[in-house]
């Protein structure tokens, strides 16, 4: 995501002022006091501060001081990688429509406007941070959109969700569950069908998922979890050879070492020789 373009303009409470224009690019606009008259789509948007609206590229809009109040406002023009980057224009409607009624100051929305503020904070002339305040404004920038796209997740998606594809992320959680077990019990015998069972999962749906989440097999990365174990005792303790193995989950020391060097390309013995940190 491209920052081309951003200001953070005040409009005096003396008269109407305008500002506005149209640009060839996505564009955040973000009241952040007072309060203003927003032209859109052939649609008026009054509001208070806190406000936060989306623009589509190519679509005219005027931002009109209220004389009641001052209005200070941040813009910023966007280039975005694709249209899928940025709320589509059915969104970006319905967002802009919220902005004009309080329940867009719900809990659940909170983090939107203070991730704003401190997206004006960071680009404000004063900021500390001036020297990388574009890089820090990107991803406030994106953490906005994906909060704005959560907002939309349950209303845009829930209809067209089957019933496998709802219960696609619950076993992937349970998946991650057992990975981060796994990697408190890796010494401990583990069988595909016993991991499966505990992840209250059919095995062969088991084991297409967990590749799919870590591009390996349940052993494989299992096995990885003992490699990489045995290699750090080797290289920062004196244990013997065959209690390393043991200690890291084989039954067999002539399999541990014949797996090792099939993993590392040296013994375990040569392995200690050269990276030993005791």
């Amino acid at each position: 995501m491209e920052l081309r373009k951003y200001d953070i303009v005040h409009l005096s409470a003396e008269a109407e002022l305008e500002s506005g224009g149209i640009h060839p690019c996505y564009e955040i606009l973000f009241i952040s006091s007072g309060s203003a008259h927003l032209r859109w789509m052939g649609k008026d948007y009054r509001v208070q501060a806190p406000a936060l609206f989306l623009l589509a590229p190519n679509t005219p809009h005027t931002l009109i001081s209220e004389r009641s109040s001052p209005c200070s406002f941040l813009y910023l023009e966007l280039g975005v990688e694709s249209a899928a980057a940025f709320p589509g224009l059915p969104q970006q409607r319905d967002w802009n429509m919220l902005q004009t009624s309080e329940e867009r100051l719900k809990p659940g929305l909170a983090s939107v406007y203070t991730t704003a503020h401190s997206l004006l904070e960071t680009l404000s002339p004063q900021s500390p941070f001036a020297a990388v305040a574009e890089q820090i404004a990107q991803l406030d920038i994106r953490k906005i959109l994906l909060l704005i796209g959560c907002y939309f997740l349950p209303a845009s998606e829930a209809d067209r969700l089957t019933g496998s594809r709802l219960e696609q992320p619950e076993a992937s959680e349970r998946i991650r569950t057992l990975m981060r077990n796994l990697e408190s019990t890796y010494f401990e015998p583990h069988t595909v069908n016993q991991l499966a069972a505990s992840a209250h999962l059919d095995v062969s749906y088991f084991i297409r998922q967990f590749r799919s989440i870590t591009g390996k097999s349940p052993l494989k990365y299992l096995q990885d979890l003992r490699m990489n174990a045995a290699a750090w005792f080797l290289s920062t303790t004196q244990k013997p050879v065959q209690e390393i193995a043991s200690a890291t989950g084989f039954q067999s020391v002539h399999y541990f070492s014949r797996l090792f060097k099939m993993t590392y390309g040296v013994s375990p013995s040569e392995w200690r020789k050269r990276e030993t940190r005791v």
